[in-house]
This record gives C-alpha cells, sequence and structure tokens, in this order.
C-alpha cells in the first residue's frame, strides 16, 4: 500500500493562519514590489494571518495602514517609519509625527546607512551621486551614539513602541542596545540576524539576549533568494541560541526582481516557506507560535 504524503495536504494558509509577518514591503513603492499594500492585506486577510507589518524606506506607513484597516477586516495592519533621507535622516521630528500618526515601530537608517553602502555597494541607479548630505546615515559618531538617536530612544520608550536596528555596523548594536536600555526602551528588535544587510554573529546574539527587551527578527530571502542562500541550520543554531522567545519572523518579502527575471516570492507564501523550513529542521509547532504570534502580538501591543 503506498503511504500518503500528508504534507502536500498542507496548504500555504494552514501554514500562516493567525500568524505575523514583522516585515513586509509593500507597493506602491519608488522600488519595484510584487503587489500593492491592499493587495497584500487582501491576500493575508483571506489566509486568516492575524497582523501585518508594513515597511517604506521612503514613507511612513501608519496613515497607509489605519486606510487600509477600513477596507480590509479582521486583520491588524501595522506601520512605523524607517529613518532614510527622505526623512530628514536620523530625524526625531519624523519619529514624533509618526508616533502622533500611530507608528509601532521605528527602524533606523537602512537603504540609507553607511553600512549598507559598504555591503551592497549601490543604493538605486542615480542616487548616491547626488549631493544629499542625508546619506550614509550612521547611529554613532567616534564610536558614540549621536544625540538625535538618544531623542529618538526617548520618544519610542515613552509610547512604548519598537526601534529596530535596521542596517547597522555590527560594532553600533552594541552601544545602541545599551543606549536604548539606558533610555527606557523596552522593545528593541535586530532587523533581519539572519541576512547579510544586518547579520549578527550567534554569539554576538547570545550575548545580546542577555539584555533586557531585546529580540531578533529572521528573514526568509537569506534561506531561498540570497547568493550563497543559509543553510537551515543555522537559522536554527540562531533559534536556538536566543530561545523562540526571542524571537519574530519576519519574511522581508515584497520585493520584485521581474524585471531582472528573477521570481521573489510573494509575502504570505513568503512567510509560509519560513514556517515549512523551521518545521522541517527541527523547531516545533509551539515554538513557531512563539516566534509568530506571542511576541510580535506583545511587542506590537495586539
Amino acid at each position: 500500500m503506498v503511504k500518503r504524503n500528508l504534507s502536500s495536504a498542507i496548504s500555504t494558509r494552514d501554514l500562516i493562519k493567525g500568524r505575523i509577518d514583522f516585515h513586509i514591503h509593500p507597493g506602491p513603492d519608488p522600488y519595484p514590489r510584487v503587489a500593492t499594500a491592499f493587495e497584500i492585506a487582501t491576500l493575508a486577510h483571506n489566509a486568516g494571518m492575524k497582523a501585518i507589518v508594513f515597511k517604506c524606506f521612503e514613507a511612513m506607513t501608519p496613515q497607509l495602514a489605519d486606510t487600509l484597516q477600513e477596507v480590509v477586516p479582521d486583520i491588524r495592519i501595522v506601520g512605523g517609519v524607517c529613518m532614510e533621507g527622505v526623512t530628514g535622516g536620523i530625524n526625531p521630528r519624523a519619529v514624533e509625527m509618526a508616533i502622533r500618526a500611530g507608528a509601532k515601530v521605528v527602524w533606523m537608517p537602512s537603504l540609507d546607512s553607511a553600512y549598507n553602502e559598504v555591503i551592497v555597494g549601490k543604493h538605486m541607479s542615480g542616487l548616491l551621486n547626488r549631493s544629499d548630505p542625508e546619506r550614509k546615515l550612521r547611529v554613532t559618531k567616534n564610536g558614540k551614539i549621536i544625540p538625535e538617536v538618544k531623542e529618538i530612544f526617548e520618544m519610542v520608550a515613552e509610547a512604548n513602541i519598537v526601534v529596530e536596528t535596521g542596517h547597522m555596523f555590527p560594532e553600533d548594536k552594541e552601544p545602541f542596545i545599551k543606549e536604548a536600555i539606558k533610555k527606557g526602551v523596552k522593545k528593541i528588535v535586530l532587523t533581519h540576524v539572519n541576512a547579510k544587510q544586518d547579520y549578527t554573529e550567534i554569539e554576538d546574539q547570545k550575548k545580546f539576549a542577555q539584555m533586557p527587551g531585546v529580540y531578533f527578527e529572521y528573514a526568509v530571502n537569506p534561506l531561498i533568494l540570497h547568493d550563497p542562500k543559509l543553510d537551515p541550520k543555522v537559522l536554527v543554531e540562531m533559534i536556538r541560541a536566543v530561545s523562540p522567545e526571542r524571537a519574530v519572523l519576519g519574511t522581508d518579502c515584497g520585493v520584485s526582481k521581474a524585471t531582472s527575471g528573477l521570481g521573489w516570492l510573494h509575502p504570505t507564501e513568503g512567510l509560509a516557506c519560513l514556517i515549512g523550513i523551521l518545521l522541517n529542521n527541527g523547531i516545533s509547532k509551539d515554538e513557531i507560535d512563539i516566534m509568530s504570534i506571542k511576541v510580535p502580538s506583545m511587542l506590537l501591543d495586539l
């Protein structure tokens, strides 16, 4: 008798129902995206997801989230602000306005960070040649956290929302975390620590996990799309090192490479893929529930 492969009966919806994706890049955007925010939110809703977090490098997303919330019910849509050149760099005023608009996450510089230029070597065609003083942003100067970041920490602490590292030099992470804790921030997330843009060594993750309020985001793209791909066993080792109670799953999906002839994942399929990889490499469903429901719900006050 032929045994039935039960895994073939498990759908994307089965894997992601009730879960949260902590990191999605929606369109419309200055950069190619696989779908609009409305399309992403609708598909996530149809799959029964609990919440999604929209990150745009070049725009605040709380207003987008609130507007979509009116037409896509029964799923929480969350927005934030990223400290990029378009926001005036590392700009406390932009954070103040974003928090007033309902932001739940503040990301430190990503595409415009000094570290991003080092590891990627370019931004978007033509942009690096502009006389823009807000490019190559960094949270430290001479090894010290700059005053603007300290001011942002104070606002984040008062609002009790999340601050994320973005694409940050490895040597800046420890002073960043320590200063955030000093200022009263209780929700510090290290952005996609398994990706090259913010890769964090396992020993460093273990060290940071001993600090209060520090969490780690794990993304799917490094496992299936980056070159070279990350070994899933390394991801599991990372999670085991910090414990699922300090982890969140954020796909980092939404990017489109179609014009280059490359197929990248839609966020819902990306989250299902990430969960499938973890299940097939020894992470239990209960542990996935912690990373994709319990911890992100706490961080976002859901």
